[in-house]
């Protein structure tokens, strides 16, 4: 699954496909934000899309669809943001602890965003 950044360089770059919006669909619901962060009726026409078309070809289905899912990525963003922001202070102190073992190259965890994201998630 790609991330975040190359979805959202996609919605920029790429023509609005039934592959582009499945992917936005299959991310959102993994994370919890299909729910969440769109109204009935914003999930019923990507649904209603997914169902029906395969490329989008009108400009206002084409605004409408850019809007809905750039709503998306900026929820899928902010969960990130609370991830680093939760998982960061708790790096700089497994990090403070391995630097005291001994272990010099663990300075470098307490900058590691996919470190304090992780530490955030409780994967770690």
């Amino acid at each position: 699954m790609p991330g975040l950044s190359q979805l959202s360089r996609e919605l920029r770059l790429r023509p609005l496909t039934h592959g582009l919006v499945l992917k936005f669909k299959v991310r959102s619901l993994r994370q919890g934000l299909w729910f969440r962060a769109l109204e009935c009726e914003e999930r019923g026409l990507l649904d209603a899309t997914l169902s029906w078309l395969n490329n989008i070809r009108s400009d206002r289905l084409k605004q409408v669809l850019t809007r809905i899912l750039a709503k998306l990525v900026k929820a899928m963003a902010s969960v990130l943001c609370r991830l680093r922001e939760r998982g960061a202070p708790v790096a700089v102190c497994m990090s403070e602890l391995a630097v005291r073992w001994e272990n010099h190259l663990a300075w470098s965890w307490r900058l590691d965003e996919s470190f304090q994201v992780c530490l955030g998630a409780g994967i770690i």
